[in-house]
């Protein structure tokens, strides 16, 4: 049946028939289908609000020998802007592998959307973010849309407590913030997340020189929270055990009689299965004992 057949036949068969226009102007493919074009790199423009800030020579080298060897897998994500030009949305390291490899032009994606939201949305599902870049982001939109933490949570896909606790970040001491990008990738984000919520400014620096070693777990860094005066006494030189007697002891006291309550309901309860315990449960609970038997004297 003629399009011109399908339009007498009522409003209802003309709107079918305009859908089917629609989908037949690009090989069958819908209308709202992605814009993929060659451009000129000498057209195309880094978003200077593009989160991520670092970019390893080495792996934008072996990218580039990727591209040159393979081919471009991922057209670059562009928004075109007066005068011919296009700001990166995402793809800025794609972008820059073209450059090393001495390239004339590059396959983009045109996009009508938000670039300061496609470019974090992007950097995050790559995890390509460390956690200044990724604070600072989530900083910028805030600022820019006047977003809630609830709102920016769902266009990130984070929790509203994931969104305060890396904001957080960025009220630490300028020092640490400045010192951060060199040791980026020793310091982890959980880790810098701690640290922001410490309103000691002498336990924190001790935390934050140990946590530039590499040496720094969170689990240590939640344990030294609990027990400040004897983490700082470790840091004098001393040994817990020469810690002078006072607040932090009696924390640590109250935290130890806490345990043993809960350690020996957990045992008790156990005793009647002990004939499943495996050999490695066996072994944690020899090291306990012996543990136990180290303090006590016996």
């Amino acid at each position: 049946m003629s399009l011109l057949k399908k339009a007498q036949k009522g409003p209802s068969m003309m709107s079918k028939a305009a859908a089917q226009v629609q989908n037949d102007v690009l090989f069958g493919t819908s209308a709202n289908f992605p814009r993929v074009v060659e451009v000129d790199l000498t057209s195309v423009t880094p978003n200077p609000d593009q989160p991520r800030k670092h970019f390893d020579e080495e792996e934008l080298r072996s990218l580039a020998d990727s591209i040159e060897r393979m081919g471009l897998k991922q057209p670059i994500l562009v928004k075109q802007v007066p005068g011919g030009k296009y700001i990166i949305a995402a793809g800025e390291r794609r972008f820059r592998a073209h450059q090393l490899l001495g390239r004339d032009t590059i396959f983009a994606i045109i996009t009508d959307g938000d670039l300061d939201e496609i470019a974090l949305i992007e950097n995050l599902q790559r995890a390509d973010l460390d956690a200044m870049e990724e604070a600072r982001a989530f900083a910028r939109l805030l600022e820019r849309h006047s977003y809630t933490h609830e709102e920016l949570g769902r266009i990130v896909s984070r929790s509203q407590g994931e969104i305060a606790r890396t904001l957080a970040t960025l009220k630490l001491p300028e020092a640490m913030l400045q010192e951060y990008p060199a040791f980026r990738k020793s310091i982890s984000k959980s880790i810098l997340q701690e640290l922001a919520f410490i309103d000691d400014a002498e336990l924190r620096m001790q935390l934050w020189e140990e946590a530039k070693t590499g040496k720094l777990t969170i689990r240590g860094l939640r344990e030294t929270k609990k027990n400040p005066d004897i983490a700082k006494a470790r840091a004098r030189g001393g040994k817990a055990a020469d810690a002078p007697a006072g607040d932090g002891v009696s924390r640590l006291l109250a935290s130890i009689n806490r345990s043993v309550k809960r350690t020996s309901g957990d045992v008790s309860a156990l005793k009647p299965h002990k004939a499943v315990l495996d050999d490695e449960q066996r072994a944690a609970l020899r090291r306990l004992r012996d543990l136990l038997n180290e303090l006590v004297g016996d």
